[in-house]
């Protein structure tokens, strides 16, 4: 059995800078995709499986479809990817910090992903989704530039007036 639970994303909370205090702290803001949620939920999700079983899993969030997926009630869900019942998001979920600043961010990227390791393809997809999730400014786009050498003018153009 697969008890899939999905995240809460966590914004940067326009912070650029690492500073010593708790996640909560320093990330209270929710990415605003959440807000109003009336059914359903972001894509991603986090599988914990129960038995002793063998299977091959090649990502997190994708899993075998031969295997029986269910929520944090124990009630069989439909999709491996999205929340199916409103009252999930009450009941269990995983509170998810994919950017935290942005020098973290940075960080993490340039180490590379398991999966992915050092694919640039794959950094330049991260990046879109971080300016996806938090709010676009210059000081983000020039510690990225700086840090990552990769053109990031497709964002500038983009940043609120």
């Amino acid at each position: 059995m697969i008890f899939s639970i999905n995240w809460y994303f966590h914004t940067d909370n326009n912070l650029i800078y690492y500073d010593n205090r708790t996640l909560f702290e320093r990330f209270p803001e929710k990415e605003k995709k959440w807000e109003n949620i009336k059914k359903g939920g972001l894509e991603g999700v986090k599988s914990i499986l129960k038995g002793n079983i063998d299977v091959e899993i090649n990502d997190v969030h994708t899993l075998n479809n031969k295997l029986i997926s269910c929520n944090g009630f124990g009630k069989i869900k439909n999709s491996r990817y999205f929340m199916t019942d409103e009252s999930d998001h009450y009941f269990n979920y995983i509170d998810h910090f994919y950017t935290k600043s942005t020098e973290e961010f940075v960080n993490k990227l340039m180490r590379g992903g398991g999966v992915h390791g050092t694919n640039m393809k794959f950094k330049k997809k991260r990046i879109d989704i971080y300016f996806n999730m938090n709010i676009i400014t210059l000081d983000k786009i020039n510690y990225i530039e700086n840090r990552t050498k990769f053109n990031l003018s497709k964002f500038r153009i983009r940043i609120k007036k």
